[in-house]
């Protein structure tokens, strides 16, 4: 979803001016955990012009929401929803935005009874939404900035009058509510994980089920199979032979594990998989990263896939060929499709260089 309108000339706009983590410089730190550290030099529209995104992530159990929060991202929040009855849990990674879609947002969190998590970055408006969970969950590496609010020709007094009542109606304790107003609109003040903890701003440790898509090696994995295309005939080896490794004990954890995995629903690889398995892959996904960072041409064309794909199947013994191939297809049942992805793999390896690479490639990447 993209960006929309935001406020009409006679809103009166309660501004969080969050500066966002690039393009700013640091002045200096005060005390730690007395004053906040301030930052300097960011635009004030930093905060409020990052497009913003809503999407039910893999899986069906969370929703993101990302860039500012606009006037609009309140109603489209609500349609996602209400067309993603599973969701659970609410993913934000907000550098802010406007204070009164984010107080919308998090009455709706409340009343759906959602959890809230931050894997990376969320400040200013942002963090009013994230008060909105039943649960809220910080990642061991994310950062929540706080401030005070500001709107141009409304008193300060009660500019922190709204501010407390909406911090207060989230059991904010009083004297975390004091650090946050006495933190000017120009800085951010940026809790440890411990403080957030014991004073109930944020939750205990995150479930896993919510740490795992920020897994580096997950995302990474993911990432290089978008990238084969354009990767060289020897990454691409190392990518399928090192995938092989690794299927085997994915689908001995679960053959719905290893459906998820390869359908692009995080899964913690590393609680599967042995641990040369993992350096034998990472190897491989760096030499894919490092290929298309030169801009290779190789690539497969998707008018050509389907054809190198079907003589593949035909190198397989003939009473695999039907059953390995109605495995492959997206409706097929899930337990079947890594056994037969498997085959098919290493059918491909086993073929000479001259055909080994074009199968590989049309088997691994995506289209054209």
């Amino acid at each position: 979803m993209g960006p929309r309108s935001s406020v009409s000339r006679g809103t009166v706009r309660l501004l969080l001016s969050c500066m966002a983590l690039v393009a700013i410089l640091v002045a200096g730190p005060a005390r730690a955990n007395d004053l906040p550290v301030v930052y300097e030099g960011a635009p004030p529209e930093t905060e409020f012009n990052a497009p913003y995104a809503i999407r039910v992530l893999p899986g069906g159990a969370e929703v993101e929401i990302s860039g500012s929060f606009s006037q609009a991202v309140p109603g489209d929040f609500a349609a996602v929803l209400a067309g993603a009855p599973q969701v659970r849990a609410v993913r934000l990674e907000s550098p802010g935005g406007y204070v009164q879609p984010a107080l919308t947002v998090a009455d709706i969190i409340r009343t759906r009874g959602l959890d809230t998590y931050v894997g990376r970055f969320c400040a200013s408006a942002c963090t009013l939404a994230f008060l909105g969970g039943q649960h809220r969950y910080v990642a061991p590496d994310a950062r929540l900035g706080f401030h005070q609010a500001s709107a141009s020709g409304v008193a300060q007094v009660r500019v922190d009058s709204v501010m407390r009542q909406a911090y207060g109606a989230a059991s904010v304790p009083a004297a975390f509510i004091d650090h946050v107003l006495r933190t000017p609109p120009e800085a951010l003040w940026f809790p440890s994980r411990d403080e957030l903890v014991e004073t109930g701003v944020a939750s205990g440790p995150p479930p896993t089920a919510l740490v795992i898509p920020d897994s580096v090696l997950f995302q990474a994995w993911a990432d290089a199979v978008k990238d084969l295309r354009w990767a060289s005939d020897e990454a691409l080896v190392q990518f399928a032979t090192t995938t092989v490794d690794l299927l085997e004990p994915l689908q001995g954890a679960g053959s719905e594990i290893c459906w998820d995995f390869t359908h692009d629903v995080p899964v913690d690889i590393e609680t599967h998989v042995q641990a040369g398995t993992l350096v034998a892959l990472k190897a491989a996904l760096q030499h894919v990263r490092d290929d298309v960072k030169e801009a290779p041409t190789v690539r497969v064309d998707a008018a050509d896939k389907a054809g190198v794909l079907a003589a593949l199947v035909q190198t397989l013994p003939e009473a695999a060929q039907n059953p390995t191939a109605a495995a492959l297809r997206q409706d097929a049942d899930p337990a079947a499709f890594c056994p037969a992805l498997r085959s098919m793999l290493a059918a491909a390896l086993a073929l000479p260089v001259a055909d080994r690479d074009p199968a590989l490639r049309a088997l691994l990447s995506g289209g054209s």
